[in-house]
């Protein structure tokens, strides 16, 4: 069966959520991605990569699930779920960041993250993606984190991944909502601990280690 995969466009980090701290609400409807992922690696201390440093480099992530595309039309995360992707951007502290804030990558580290298709390439793995939020990088998947998105994606369905995309892990069911949850309710704050405003004028910096 051939599978067809929609074409992507290159795109920068958001300049959104400069309030801190971010709500879950400004994190997940300014991202091209919302996934839940473990960072298994990054490119530090590696030789073919000598310009990596503490404040700039790259981490593989493993996808456990791909909840949100906030995308214009939103994306479908086809073959994201169960799979590693190259992601960069990531460094902490970052220039242009608050002081001591940035987007860490350690490893090990499971979290909801945002991200968005930085170089299209033949397949959404091939990818290289970008960490959305320079000055955040992720925030912890808690029980109130991933209630506040199941409330944003039940106000905004269209945007949810389609099930068959979204992962078959059992950490990929959000928490349920009491059913009545469906009318607009305030905007929720993400409980994150090192987050900061984003700096757009850092987007050059995302290509450095290609």
């Amino acid at each position: 069966m051939l599978l067809l995969i929609p074409a992507v466009l290159a795109q920068g980090p958001s300049n959104a959520c400069q309030t801190l701290p971010p709500t879950v609400d400004c994190l997940v409807g300014n991202a091209q991605y919302t996934v839940l992922g473990r960072v298994t690696g990054t490119n530090l201390g590696d030789p073919q990569f000598p310009q990596a440093t503490a404040s700039n480099f790259n981490a593989t992530v493993a996808i456990d699930c791909v909840f949100a595309s906030f995308d214009s039309p939103p994306s479908s995360g086809i073959g994201l779920a169960g799979n590693s992707v190259t992601v960069t951007g990531w460094g902490s502290p970052k220039p242009g960041c608050p002081a001591g804030y940035g987007a860490p990558a350690n490893i090990n580290q499971t979290a909801l993250y945002f991200f968005y298709v930085a170089r299209p390439g033949t397949s959404p793995i091939a990818n290289l993606y970008g960490v959305n939020y320079i000055c955040v990088g992720g925030i912890p998947a808690t029980q109130d984190n991933l209630t506040k998105l199941a409330q944003l994606l039940a106000q905004s369905p269209a945007n949810a991944i389609a099930p068959a995309y979204k992962g078959s892990s059992p950490t990929c069911n959000l928490p349920a909502l009491p059913t009545s949850t469906g009318a607009a309710s305030p905007s929720v704050t993400a409980t994150v601990p090192n987050s900061a405003s984003t700096a757009g004028t850092l987007f050059s910096l995302l290509f450095a280690l290609l």
